[in-house]
């Protein structure tokens, strides 16, 4: 300790720490833009080891939009045991990019096909899903619509009515 002083000793501490938190905000900012562009050289790396920094699906071709897609579905125990992110492209890099039966996708086609189970982006794969659907209450005349489609056709509806457009959107029947 610099003093044996207990005040003078309280006011070093006082400083101290206010200087601290200061210094360790400004430290991380300063980390966290200088880490950035080595993240992003680590992505593009990871994206081109398995493919191509393009999406497989739909060409996307921005860095900010692309992800690794498992193809496995073991998505989840590998961000338990590998990390996730810039930590997972890390692992990967570091093990000589293994064959973990991944494929590069765009943030959409990954969503889409992990909440979905099809992309909207391959026409065949999405006629098919739309097919094997049970066909609820004909909301649009002679065209059966899914359930998934009659809610979002009710929930339109309903935000139009609210905000009263209703009546300008109908078909005129």
């Amino acid at each position: 300790m610099p003093h044996k002083d207990p005040e003078k000793r309280r006011q070093y501490n006082k400083q101290y720490e206010a200087t601290r938190i200061r210094d360790q905000s400004s430290r991380r900012k300063y980390n966290r833009e200088r880490a950035r562009p080595y993240r992003q050289r680590i992505k593009v790396q990871v994206l081109t080891a398995y493919g191509g920094a393009v999406c497989v699906c739909c060409r996307e071709t921005h860095i900010e939009f692309l992800t690794l897609d498992h193809v496995d579905k073991n998505g989840p125990e590998d961000r338990r045991t590998k990390g996730s992110g810039s930590v997972f492209y890390q692992w990967l890099r570091h093990h000589n990019y293994p064959d973990l039966h991944l494929r590069v996708l765009c943030m959409n086609c990954n969503f889409a096909l992990g909440h979905s189970g099809y992309c909207p982006h391959d026409p065949i794969k999405s006629i098919q899903h739309a097919d094997c659907r049970r066909p609820t209450k004909d909301v649009l005349g002679s065209v059966p619509v899914s359930t998934h489609a009659s809610r979002q056709a009710d929930r339109i509806g309903i935000q139009l009515d609210l905000i009263g457009l209703g009546d300008d959107f109908s078909d005129g029947t």
